[in-house]
């Protein structure tokens, strides 16, 4: 059992009272990480270029067969849980475009992540069928049976700052710069261990390699290493475990510092550099989320026609990115909680924020627990963890 602050007990000593009374379920938001994909881009002496990545219609930052299927087995994680009973009978058994609504950022890896999580949550497989030919899907030959197509809403990346974190942010680039004058992210930046490994990696790869830069790198190296095992020793002579373990620790640093951890109460010509980076974020999601939800509990006692949407709607999804994730649980300060191991969230992690309703009172709670679905490598693992929240106050038990 995790020590609590007093604020977060009194919670649960309420969320417990409202569980033990007439509590439905009344909506359901879904964050999750695209799945396994090819790296986004690479260093200058990388010789595995552009040429050898032919997955996913091929390319860089493209979904993988994996990463499809890591989806679909999430999909289907999904479905088990709010369609199938276990726990809950929440969402109708075929795809109802009033219930469920799917936004992904615009890039292919997202929305295809997607596409392959509504296959695992509605397309049907061999001996069921839930869904009905001429209504959900074609009865034309060549049609894969039971295959539903499902709408993947997006806007262009460019104007995403929902779920695109990193997007184009004046304000974000000013925070930054002046975090990077702070003593914690300066003495870090140019302490004797985290240079040398700059120098060395720079020579390495023909290019300046530097702690911003440091996450292409990290990636690359990562994935090759999985695809190309025979031959990337060859390809990188350069590599050993020891190297990959001091960039993996420096480079988890500079994530955590850029989303406003380690810094908090680090004040800057008046800014408080950690509370403010992680405001910046994490803030515009957690808004919509809120917002969405604040909706829906004042519709759930409306049943007028301006709230038929959001009373048929029940289930929100967003097809992201690792670092829509990580803004988010550095905002709600649960990073080091929800992210194993050391680093962002893996592959196909999911995160869902369940919202109830007190039917004798009328009032909405929530609360936080977290599980892995799959089993396996770190190529096919996935954080698979429900949050209901209470007043996006978060109760931690373990």
């Amino acid at each position: 059992m995790k020590t609590l602050p007093l604020c977060f007990i009194v919670f649960l000593f309420q969320a417990i009272y409202a569980i033990d009374g007439n509590l439905t379920l009344v909506m359901v938001h879904a964050l999750w990480r695209h799945g396994d994909r090819t790296p986004t881009e690479t260093y200058h002496n990388d010789k595995f270029t552009v040429d050898y990545w032919k997955y996913g219609g091929g390319g860089w930052g493209q979904l993988t067969p994996i990463g499809m299927k890591q989806h679909m087995i999430l999909g289907r994680k999904i479905r088990d849980r709010y369609i199938n009973g276990h726990p809950y009978n929440f969402l109708k058994p075929q795809y109802d475009q009033q219930e469920v609504f799917v936004r992904a950022t615009d890039k292919n890896r997202t929305l295809l992540s997607a596409a392959s999580n509504m296959i695992g949550m509605y397309s049907a497989r061999e001996g069921e069928n839930f869904n009905r030919p001429g209504y959900d899907f074609p009865e034309e030959s060549g049609w894969p049976v039971g295959y539903v197509p499902i709408p993947i809403h997006t806007i262009d990346d460019a104007g995403d700052h929902l779920l695109d974190v990193d997007n184009a942010c004046p304000l974000q680039d000013t925070v930054w710069e002046l975090a990077k004058t702070t003593s914690i992210v300066s003495n870090y930046f140019n302490s004797e261990n985290v240079t040398a490994l700059m120098r060395n990696l720079t020579n390495f790869c023909g290019e300046d390699i530097n702690p911003e830069n440091l996450w292409i790198l990290f990636n690359a190296l990562k994935i090759e290493k999985q695809y190309f095992p025979e031959v990337f020793q060859n390809f990188t002579p350069w590599y050993t475990d020891a190297l990959w373990e001091q960039i993996d620790i420096v480079n988890s640093q500079v994530q955590d510092f850029q989303n406003g951890l380690g810094l908090e109460g680090v004040v800057v010509k008046g800014i408080d550099i950690g509370r403010t980076l992680r405001k910046i974020r994490g803030g515009t999601l957690v808004n919509d989320i809120y917002n969405r939800m604040n909706r829906k509990a004042e519709c759930l006692i409306n049943t007028s026609q301006e709230c038929a949407y959001t009373n048929n709607l029940k289930f929100f999804a967003y097809s992201a990115h690792d670092t829509t994730l990580y803004a988010l649980f550095s905002l709600l300060d649960v990073a080091h909680f929800a992210v194993q191991p050391r680093g962002y969230p893996l592959y196909s992690a999911c995160v869902l924020i369940e919202q109830w309703q007190d039917l004798n009172t009328n009032k909405t709670y929530f609360k936080w627990c977290n599980f892995d679905i799959l089993k396996g490598s770190s190529s096919t693992s996935s954080i698979f963890a429900s949050i209901l929240v209470f007043l996006f106050s978060f109760v931690f038990i373990r």
